[in-house]
């Protein structure tokens, strides 16, 4: 029996307004499509385009009007990925297979960790005392300090 593999669906950096996706194979990570989606926040419709596999240019585009409760989240943008998905099935079949998202995880996890590493540091506006310490000055140096002679 052959196996099949969910297909992973992976944000990539933005262009411009535009939100880029990833979509691979989940066991040979060979690319299936990317998306393109730019979301209106007046009307809350998102226009998208579709290149399957290597394509230059798109194969599809098109706009859906969504109905989004918390605004553009993440899981309003897995709502669109995966109804263009079914709308294009027949031309990616694979989708069939069930998509997983990871569209938000990775980028929540570094920014819990940065307020985790500040959290008992209180900044008190005062820069040139910052400064001083990532020079690599063991001691605090205010620069006032006039040399005696």
């Amino acid at each position: 029996m052959k196996q099949t593999n969910m297909v992973v669906v992976e944000r990539m950096t933005n262009l411009g307004a535009w939100e880029l996706y990833r979509f691979a194979d989940e066991g040979t990570d060979e690319v299936i499509c990317k998306m393109a989606l730019r979301h209106d926040d007046q009307t809350d419709a998102v226009e998208y385009g579709v290149w399957r596999r290597d394509d230059t240019e798109p194969s599809a585009t098109g706009r859906l009007d969504l109905e989004v409760e918390d605004g553009w989240s993440d899981e309003a943008r897995e709502l669109a990925l995966g109804e263009i998905a079914r709308i294009y099935s027949q031309g990616l079949p694979e989708t069939a297979n069930g998509l997983l998202y990871k569209i938000g995880e990775e980028e929540d996890e570094e920014d819990d960790d940065a307020e985790d590493d500040d959290s008992d540091v209180e900044d008190d506006g005062d820069d040139e005392e910052d400064d001083a310490y990532e020079d690599g000055d063991d001691e605090y140096e205010d620069g006032d300090d006039e040399e005696e002679t």
